[in-house]
């Protein structure tokens, strides 16, 4: 199965391979490996935003709880210096 697939992926490539090959005065096989390093180094800066958002999310909802706390906690201390009135 992954024979046939990589036959595929090389008929369907190996054009736009050659053309490339031919510019930068590389094999074929060069020009695979140089193709698959890239892609599997989009795939890891990817996978780091994808991350790095969550990170952002959970930090948002977190950074949101302690706001709330601070502003209770100085509306607290403002009623208790008599600096508001109570509801």
């Amino acid at each position: 199965i992954v024979d046939t697939a990589l036959e595929r992926i090389f008929s369907a490539q190996q054009p736009p391979a050659d053309r490339v090959a031919g510019r930068r005065k590389w094999s074929r096989s060069q020009v695979v490996l140089e193709a698959l390093t890239c892609y599997l180094a989009d795939q890891r800066r990817r996978e780091q935003e994808r991350v790095v958002g969550i990170g952002y999310q959970e930090m948002g909802d977190i950074n949101l709880s302690l706001a709330e706390e601070g502003l209770a906690a100085e509306n607290d201390c403002a009623l208790a210096a008599g600096q508001v009135e109570a509801d």
